[in-house]
């Protein structure tokens, strides 16, 4: 490499350094002349700078929240249009990673955010063979991003996007797990002892507790614990897209 190819390939080594630490991509992806000059380093410089500079890019891309700024920035998906276009030997490699990289920042045109709410299930004779089952049930549900149990009160609380109608929550756990499930209101009792906190107001206002319920025999016998758990069991989902 030349001098300047030399510096051009420092700097671009120090990009993807601070890359590599995700507190420090936001930041990179706002500062559109950083963005812009990976973009532009992409062409007609040596094939280690062009390397790092696309390794830099894959990183910030992996950032989910952050794709459609990285995809709005200037020059970026029409950069990497070009090279995926390309058709020279010693850029096969090149071509195929900006292919993939111009596809995730496509899609992320398309992705919509949700903000999630909480939604209290009570299930009479919640047991742990019970929250195993219904955790397999929902955790391919797509909107559903945790589950936690109380064995002691009887409950299931799930963490799920806005979008999604408690009601075919319970509908699932009926199907599937021949479970009764009733969506408890926000500040109504779940038993003489304990209360339910306050959750999002997202469920209409009623004078029952309970907005529906779904009452289903069990197609297998129920043992009855002989002791609640004093704990709650809980399961929490790593990532809210699949």
């Amino acid at each position: 490499m030349t001098g300047a190819d030399d510096e051009m390939f420092n700097t671009v080594q120090r990009y993807k350094i601070l890359a590599e630490n995700k507190e420090n991509q936001a930041a990179m992806i706002k500062d559109s002349a950083v963005v812009q000059f990976l973009v532009y380093v992409l062409e007609g410089t040596s094939i280690a700078v062009r390397d790092t500079a696309m390794s830099t890019l894959e990183l910030l891309g992996e950032n989910i929240k952050l794709r459609p700024t990285l995809r709005k920035t200037f020059g970026v998906m029409e950069s990497l249009e070009a090279i995926a276009s390309s058709s020279a030997p010693e850029e096969v490699n090149l071509a195929e990673r900006a292919r993939k990289l111009h596809s995730k920042l496509e899609q992320s045109n398309n992705v919509v955010w949700e903000v999630p709410k909480e939604v209290l299930l009570r299930i009479p004779e919640l047991s742990s063979e019970d929250c195993t089952e219904i955790w397999q049930a929902l955790s391919s549900v797509r909107g559903v991003v945790s589950c936690q149990f109380n064995l002691e009160l009887q409950t299931c609380t799930l963490t799920v996007f806005s979008s999604m109608n408690p009601q075919s929550l319970v509908q699932i756990l009926s199907n599937q797990c021949s479970l009764d499930a009733e969506v408890v209101k926000p500040g109504s009792q779940v038993s003489s002892q304990d209360s339910v906190p306050d959750l999002p107001a997202y469920l209409p206002e009623e004078d029952s507790p309970v907005v529906q319920k779904k009452a289903v025999a069990r197609r297998r016998p129920k043992r009855r614990e002989s002791s609640w758990f004093t704990r709650a069991a809980s399961v929490i989902v790593d990532s809210f897209f699949w």
